[in-house]
């Protein structure tokens, strides 16, 4: 389904992500809501984003570290970039479950506790010193480096605070989250079709405003939103990869026609489809 899943290389316990951000033309399928096994540490190294985590809201800024802990629903909203460079803005540390049950035996019955937003120059120098090794030239004990790190920046983590999830879960919150998930994934297997918020509430046993106002909480946008970001995405990807004409693409994705694709376009990515897939050609070289 849309559970998110990983794979490791052999020796890795772990993967490690820099996210990019340019003119805010490129859409990320990662920033969509999702979630997943295991767990999951951005630390911001400039910019601002708002994270969105089982309806929590979080801001994210230079120096912040978020955790994201297993199996929780989770999105991110990033600023609009202004300018035009290539940076990165976050570093995103996926950690292996076998890996963190070996840490912690009781792994399945614990949260990492965010306080708000975590700052410390301890964690942010273990994700430099990750980042650096990354790009460095692989040993075979680069590894060991590897887990010594990973192993450091569970220990500060663990001193901000760990919490037992029997004492912070309750039920219902937790029915809702899971009917959410349901909803996000009928939504990426729907989003061709026509699929009204109306429907979809009912659905999954929503009143139509509780979902109306649940669904804006827990994503940070409206339905409506998220629908046809999630389109533009699967659109904006067909544009670059393919050579589907404009309005094949636009049909294939849920818009009804190409003037109504064209306009959406637009206002998200301020071009057009044509001089979007005209300028990633040229830059990249395709078909």
């Amino acid at each position: 389904m849309n559970h998110e899943f990983f794979e490791y290389e052999k020796d890795k316990p772990y993967i490690f992500i820099p996210v990019y951000s340019s003119t805010g033309r490129k859409v990320n399928e990662r920033l969509f809501s999702h979630w997943h096994e295991e767990l999951e540490i951005a630390y911001c190294k400039q910019g601002n984003a708002r994270h969105y985590i089982n309806g929590e809201s979080i801001d994210e800024k230079p120096g912040h570290v978020i955790v994201t802990n297993s199996e929780f629903m989770h999105s991110i909203i990033p600023e609009t970039q202004e300018d035009s460079d290539v940076k990165i803005v976050t570093y995103v540390l996926i950690i292996r479950p076998s890996f963190l049950k070996i840490c912690f035996p009781s792994y399945d019955e614990i949260y990492f506790s965010n306080e708000e937003t975590l700052a410390s120059e301890k964690i942010a120098s273990i994700f430099e010193d990750l980042f650096e090794l990354e790009n460095a030239e692989i040993s075979k004990l680069s590894f060991l480096h590897a887990e010594s790190l990973i192993l450091d920046l569970l220990y500060h983590l663990s001193c901000k605070g760990i919490v037992k999830r029997n004492e912070v879960d309750n039920i219902n919150v937790q029915k809702d989250i899971e009917r959410m998930k349901g909803v996000i994934s009928f939504i990426k297997e729907h989003f061709r079709e026509k699929i009204p918020q109306a429907l979809v509430a009912k659905k999954f046993y929503f009143s139509i405003s509780y979902f109306s106002r649940y669904f804006k909480k827990m994503m940070g946008v409206s339905y409506s939103e998220f629908l046809m970001n999630y389109r533009l995405y699967k659109a904006e990807r067909e544009l670059v990869t393919t050579c589907k004409s404009i309005m094949d693409i636009a049909v294939d994705n849920g818009f009804a026609d190409d003037r109504r694709f064209i306009i959406s376009f637009k206002k998200k990515f301020s071009c057009t489809p044509l001089q979007y897939r005209k300028y990633n050609w040229s830059i990249n070289g395709n078909f």
